[in-house]
């Protein structure tokens, strides 16, 4: 492989792709639920929607996972191909992992105490271990809705528990940790503007997940270094 499609594909691809498609999806989750004045019309076009809205939503989730493995794939294959070009780092290609790594010890015969778990141990912390967090974290949000919903229905429109995460997975790990905060934080702020202007008493949760989300993707990275969050990643 040439140096210069290498530099492009560690480069550019590797850094910008990943942000392109996070806001190809968030914009796409946004028009969806922009879509919602036609579900009001009549109780069969708003059931109508839930099903379709939760759908696609659904599928979006799914093309966040694939694309996020496939990318942790793709990195591990070019740090394969990077170290097996130089002499100093191809002898760690066919090192087992040191015995000094904590590691419970079923998965380290499986995976690590062979050739080459050395360079598992290293693709996994540094490619896939960031996955699994985010993947993670949605489904406990997910489920912390679910129950939240049994309780607080009324908070709750069409498809908006897979929105919220949707989003979640979006902002991604450790990122997350500052979006979950901030739904509620905006939640609060929304339901409080409306009860004084609009005399309503409850607010949904759709628009704090979009705002949350969106402002993840903008200012995600700078949020986490200002509040010193980096060790979680």
């Amino acid at each position: 492989m040439p140096d210069t499609l290498l530099k492009f594909l560690t480069g550019p691809v590797l850094i910008e792709t990943p942000v392109i498609f996070s806001w190809m999806i968030f914009l796409f989750a946004f028009g969806v639920f922009l879509f919602h004045p036609v579900r009001a019309k009549s109780p069969e076009a708003t059931a109508a929607f839930e099903r379709t809205s939760n759908g696609v939503y659904f599928c979006l989730l799914g093309a966040v996972a694939l694309f996020r493995f496939f990318i942790s794939f793709f990195e591990t294959v070019l740090q394969y191909y990077v170290w097996e070009k130089n002499p100093l780092t191809k002898i760690l290609l066919t090192q087992p992992l040191g015995a000094e790594v904590p590691i419970p010890g079923f998965i380290r015969k499986i995976f690590f105490d062979n050739s080459p778990g050395y360079f598992l141990h290293y693709a996994w912390g540094h490619f896939f271990l960031n996955v699994f967090l985010s993947l993670l974290s949605a489904a406990v949000f997910y489920f912390i809705l679910v129950s939240l919903r049994k309780y607080r229905e009324r908070f709750f429109g069409e498809g908006e528990i897979l929105l919220g995460t949707l989003m979640a997975f979006v902002a991604g790990w450790p990122n997350v940790v500052l979006f979950i905060p901030l739904a509620l934080i905006l939640t609060a702020i929304f339901s409080l503007a409306r009860r004084m202007f609009w005399g309503e008493s409850y607010t949904r949760l759709a628009w704090s997940f979009l705002i949350s989300g969106c402002a993840m993707l903008l200012f995600g990275k700078f949020l986490i270094k200002v509040f010193r969050l980096g060790v979680l990643g």
